[in-house]
């Protein structure tokens, strides 16, 4: 569900989109956090993040400075994650290229 609504760019399917994210269990606990990485958001296509599907699946349709919270089944998750998890996911930037070889 979408938290704030961006008023930048959309993110279409196979644009390269700057990311931030964080992912909680279910009961609270922090997993990850892009945040903590560093300053520097990740760069993911939109639609297609094979390491991470939900990520991938979950940017497309933002608009750029857009909040989005994703509830994720295991089968959408990182390989070999077991549970649901929560991730709240911030869209700083939207590209104009599209990666090379990426979608329509």
């Amino acid at each position: 569900c979408d938290l704030k609504l961006g008023d930048g760019p959309e993110a279409e399917r196979g644009l390269l989109v700057s990311v931030h994210f964080e992912g909680f269990r279910l009961n609270g606990r922090l997993l990850e956090s892009t945040w903590q990485q560093g300053p520097a958001p990740k760069v993911i296509e939109a639609g297609n993040s094979p390491e991470f599907p939900a990520l991938g699946e979950g940017v497309v349709g933002m608009r750029e400075g857009g909040r989005r919270e994703l509830v994720v089944p295991p089968r959408m998750n990182r390989e070999g994650s077991t549970e649901v998890m929560t991730y709240t996911l911030d869209l700083y930037k939207v590209a104009t290229q599209r990666r090379p070889g990426g979608g329509a």
